[in-house]
């Protein structure tokens, strides 16, 4: 599970839930992480208060995520996998 947390001297622009150089540079490719990768719940208030739910999700799939953790909101738990699914098509993750 990767943390909504910021690493200024690695990747300060977003957490580390949105941060391809966390994700798929250092996890995958440098420590060799062949695994399965979740965010935190993206409804968690240093997510939710700055980004909106979808947007949140996707910028995590283009990260490398394989699963986006929605699990306060039914309402918003459906309204994002629309997006969710379009992006791991596009993104290149298997649905």
């Amino acid at each position: 599970m990767v943390a909504h947390i910021i690493f200024p001297k690695i990747a300060a622009k977003y957490p580390s839930s949105f941060s391809k150089t966390i994700i798929t540079e250092v996890l995958r490719n440098y420590l060799k992480f062949s695994g399965v990768v979740i965010t935190d719940d993206l409804e968690m208030g240093a997510i939710a208060k700055n980004y909106k739910i979808e947007t949140a999700a996707v910028k995590s799939i283009q990260a490398g995520n394989d699963i986006c953790l929605v699990s306060h909101t039914f309402s918003v738990r459906i309204n994002v996998i629309p997006t969710t699914k379009k992006a791991q098509v596009r993104y290149g993750h298997e649905l």
